[in-house]
């Protein structure tokens, strides 16, 4: 550690006060929108090393790829909390945002098999393998 370091760890006794302040100076960070934690692949506002510097913009061609995006964003988020939460259960804040995200995810879910087709098996109420009659990704729809 440099000196700076040193100086505001000197009131604690051993290595477990430190580790424990940096956890909660861990849970302290500020998080990032959807867009821009999916577009990193990290909520986390100070915990973000770029890959050769490079980051991804994805830009819908239409209303069915915005809608596939915004489901994405939601859930990378959802899953990301998830996966917080797993170490940090009783973190209240983050609770309501997992649910918030969750929540949104599951509503555009909806909202695609309303407007296009089924997204995942579990959503087939219909006629199975109707997927079969839409577009394929690399068809450019």
């Amino acid at each position: 550690m440099n000196k700076v370091n040193n100086m505001y760890y000197d009131n604690y006794s051993n290595v477990n006060d430190i580790v424990n302040i940096k956890n909660e100076e861990l849970l302290q960070k500020d998080l990032v929108n959807a867009s821009e934690g999916f577009r990193r692949g990290n909520i986390f506002a100070d915990l973000y090393w770029p890959y050769k510097k490079q980051t991804y913009n994805f830009v819908p061609n239409n209303d069915r790829q915005r809608l596939l995006l915004e489901i994405m964003e939601n859930s990378f988020y959802a899953h990301e909390l998830n996966l917080y939460l797993d170490n940090y259960t009783n973190d209240k804040e983050k609770i309501d945002l997992f649910n918030k995200y969750n929540d949104k995810a599951n509503k555009l879910i909806d909202e695609y098999n309303r407007k296009y087709e089924p997204i995942i098996l579990n959503d087939l109420k219909e006629v199975p393998w109707a997927w079969e009659d839409s577009p394929w990704p690399w068809e450019g729809v």
